[in-house]
């Protein structure tokens, strides 16, 4: 149960971290009608599609089969922000207090649960 959290937390904090940072970060000003533009300006294209990171060749590659993880797609975009921002620190914690052997993580490790299935079908 440990290590799956510890897993967890830095797969939502590192990989889907990585994804969220290309979202916001990574551009292009050639603007593209199938890219969603952010932030409303239709000149620049925002994604890991638009750098050459090594993390960002992961999501290149993911989006392969799914267009949305190479850009800022914006539902995808929310329901990430939602994971790494909440997700990754909760399993954090989770595992902090599974160490300490507190009675509370059951409470916590089903609130993270039921995040993981929303995030899922989302």
């Amino acid at each position: 149960m440990y290590v799956w959290h510890v897993f967890n937390a830095l797969t939502h904090l590192i990989l889907e971290g990585s994804f969220i940072y290309y979202s916001f970060a990574a551009s292009s000003p050639t603007p593209s009608a199938a890219v969603p533009t952010l932030w409303g300006n239709p000149a620049i294209s925002y994604g890991a599609k638009f750098s050459d990171a090594p993390l960002a060749k992961l999501w290149q590659e993911y989006a392969k089969a799914d267009v949305r993880w190479g850009v800022s797609d914006v539902s995808t975009v929310c329901v990430e922000l939602i994971t790494v921002l909440a997700g990754g620190p909760l399993a954090v914690w989770i595992t902090e207090m599974i160490r300490k052997g507190e009675g509370r993580r059951w409470f916590w490790m089903s609130v993270l649960a039921t995040g993981e299935i929303y995030g899922t079908y989302a």
